[in-house]
């Protein structure tokens, strides 16, 4: 593999051997290293694949504010899920879900968390978001030893359900979902 872009001593963005942009991560794998280097294979801890034009630049941003074996908690975890449940996603999840979790374990971490109540029950509708957002805090529990509140799975479910593609099967129920979700929104603005 072929660095394209050094991000720090332990990020590269490299080349494939198909010509695709992933992100390899391991200590010192980019120290002293530029653009056209090798990376040692046998420095790479984790690769994440990029699924769209943007998910270098969002992957990029993402690696200054969170930590890396958070971010391929995440990632790790919405792979798994696509592959165990044939749960196509659009590619922002990625970014959006590894963002919000953070910031859920930050105030978590600090005694600032609180739940989220205004969200509604979808789990009969979409039980597979919910399986999935199950098996994410569980994940996150194992992998980091996180323990997110039971309350994050409406959260979690929520981002599937929204990242789940434009597939017409879907449009209908999300556009519901969606506006569901404003009406919650205003409802509690309109409280303060």
């Amino acid at each position: 593999m072929k660095i394209v872009q050094v991000l720090n001593n332990n990020v590269a963005v490299v080349e494939d051997h198909g010509g695709r942009p992933e992100i390899v991560m391991g200590t010192g794998l980019a120290f002293g290293k530029k653009k056209g280097d090798a990376v040692e294979d046998k420095k790479v801890e984790a690769t994440f694949k990029m699924h769209d034009e943007h998910a270098v630049d969002d992957l990029s941003t993402l690696l200054k504010d969170v930590p890396a074996d958070f971010i391929e908690a995440s990632y790790s975890l919405i792979e798994q899920s696509q592959e165990k449940y044939d749960f196509a996603v659009e590619g922002y999840l990625y970014v959006t879900l590894t963002m919000h979790l953070y910031s859920a374990y930050q105030r978590l971490k600090e005694g600032r968390y609180r739940a989220n109540n205004s969200l509604p029950d979808l789990s009969d509708k979409y039980p597979e978001a919910y399986e999935i957002a199950d098996e994410f805090l569980s994940g996150f529990k194992e992998r980091l030893r996180v323990d997110f509140p039971a309350s994050e799975c409406d959260s979690i479910a929520l981002h599937f359900i929204n990242a789940h593609g434009d597939q017409a099967s879907q449009a209908e129920p999300v556009d519901r979902l969606n506006e569901q979700i404003l009406a919650i929104v205003s409802d509690v603005l309109r409280k303060k």
